[in-house]
């Protein structure tokens, strides 16, 4: 059953993709969140999507702050709450022909939370070993946002 959720979210996706591309690029500036724990940093997989490994994150709501939007998002994907995250920067990055907006941040856990995935938005997780990234199916924004920041750690 979860193959065929999996492969009815992808047909979906590119199904919708000119509304897909429509909504984000007019849409506020999108967040991603490093997590990182002992060394690996934490992927998830979209329900709806072309079954890359992305950063968790998401839209802003208008006039959301950045940081409030990403601590929301990481909650609303992965269950892990936190009260403050490390402002990295912004950047731009063009995936899938979209040119959006992405303000990246980090939190780094003491201790491995157990994740709850909403199985409407959210289809799997991994966590990745810091030196295993190039090797992970990663999205285009995910791979910019290593790029742009994959030093802080």
């Amino acid at each position: 059953m979860t193959k065929i959720w999996i492969a009815l979210g992808r047909a979906i996706y590119y199904i919708t993709w000119p509304g897909i591309w429509l909504v984000i690029r007019l849409s506020p500036p999108r967040t991603r969140v490093f997590v990182i724990h002992n060394g690996q940093l934490l992927l998830i997989r979209n329900w709806l999507g072309n079954g890359t490994w992305k950063l968790p994150g998401g839209g802003l709501h208008r006039h959301e702050p950045a940081e409030t939007g990403a601590i929301r998002e990481l909650k609303e994907e992965t269950g892990i709450d936190v009260e403050k995250l490390e402002y990295l920067g912004d950047f731009y990055s063009k995936s899938s022909s979209i040119p959006a907006h992405i303000v990246c941040f980090m939190v780094k856990l003491n201790a491995k939370p157990a994740l709850r995935l909403p199985p409407l938005e959210v289809s799997g997780f991994k966590w990745i070993p810091l030196d295993k990234l190039t090797e992970a199916n990663l999205s285009q924004t995910t791979r910019s946002a290593l790029e742009h920041f994959g030093h802080f750690w």
